[in-house]
């Protein structure tokens, strides 16, 4: 092998160790940065801003129904960020402490709504577990 071949081949060599090893120092430090939580200061407020204005959309609420119904969106997300930091709780039981908030909040907003209100709220309520229900779980379209 000629010296200027050998020489290539030591420089490709050393430029892919250096690359394994800046490689591996990202993953590592990947894997030691913090994780950032939803529901978290700002975000949690966006949430509940863009929840009562879904509800405001859908339902037609009135200016004092947004201001009986935010105190509740944001006590709920309050309560929702505890139990999703709550580490031992396994999966099964956040998901029905999560679904016993959402239940109870759904309750409570129902009371500041008129009877056409409440109509379109449960069907906003029966869309929404229609869209969480797992694909396995939902029926087959009519005529199959």
């Amino acid at each position: 092998m000629r010296l200027w071949q050998k020489m290539a081949l030591v420089a490709v060599s050393v430029g892919m160790a250096a690359l394994s090893v800046e490689a591996f120092a990202q993953t590592a430090e990947q894997d030691t940065a913090p994780v950032v939580k939803r529901g978290t200061g700002r975000m949690a407020r966006d949430t509940v801003a863009k929840r009562l204005g879904h509800l405001t959309r859908r339902l037609g609420l009135t200016p004092e129904q947004r201001a009986e119904i935010k105190p509740i969106l944001e006590a709920e997300a309050v309560q929702l960020r505890a139990i999703r930091a709550d580490g031992g709780l396994t999966r099964d039981e956040r998901r029905q402490k999560i679904q016993a908030q959402h239940d109870a909040t759904y309750d409570k907003i129902h009371t500041f709504l008129t009877p056409e209100q409440q109509q379109k709220h449960d069907a906003l309520r029966d869309e929404f577990r229609e869209r969480r229900r797992p694909t396995s779980a939902k029926p087959a379209p009519a005529g199959q």
